[in-house]
């Protein structure tokens, strides 16, 4: 069955709707050529390109990595938040307030 397909130039090409997935193409030669074969072979176009994807999630290595849970997030965020503050102008540390400052 062919989808609704929706088609969003953008600066570097093409984003293209097809039924809830989106796909990007970087030239009109190809969104065309791959347009075509669509219309001739909806199932085996979308098979392959869920095969193909280089954005997995669900089925296969996943290009995003999933959030830390549990004891691991807690201590990144307690390395962020006691990460000794740094301003704008000097890539030294602030001094907290027991600190003497250098004179």
């Amino acid at each position: 069955m062919t989808r609704t397909i929706t088609i969003e130039p953008v600066l570097n090409g093409f984003v293209v709707q097809v039924g809830c997935q989106r796909v990007v193409f970087n030239n009109l030669e190809s969104l065309c050529e791959n347009i075509h074969r669509y219309y001739k072979d909806p199932s085996g176009v979308e098979k392959q390109f869920v095969r193909d994807c280089i954005n997995k999630t669900l089925d296969g290595p996943a290009v995003a990595v999933p959030p830390p849970r549990g004891p691991v997030l807690q201590e990144r965020i307690d390395a962020e938040v006691n990460r000794p503050y740094v301003t704008a102008h000097t890539s030294a540390p602030v001094c907290e307030p027991q600190c003497e400052r250098p004179r």
